[in-house]
């Protein structure tokens, strides 16, 4: 993959313009297959912001609930830290 060249980098451009007119039956399958896509997106969109979301909320309580501890842990250096 090192060998291929930009698009930006060559003179000119090759395009092939296509035009499809699907049947019925294939609106349908096409349909499909987007809506299960965007699905699947969706649902891994809206767990990646939750876990965000649990996250940022147990670091809120956990640094109330003790915060001399974290007080005490951004004080101090880790050992391989020091030098």
């Amino acid at each position: 993959m090192k060998n291929m060249k930009q698009m930006s980098s060559l003179a000119y451009h090759f395009g092939i313009k296509l035009r499809f007119y699907p049947s019925s039956k294939q609106k349908k399958i096409i349909k499909l297959n987007y809506d299960a896509q965007r699905f699947v997106y969706n649902s891994y969109a809206g767990r990646n912001r939750t876990n965000y979301h649990a996250r940022r909320f147990l670091a809120v309580k956990q640094i109330n609930a003790m915060p001399f501890a974290f007080l005490f842990l951004m004080i101090m250096k880790p050992s391989w830290q020091k030098q």
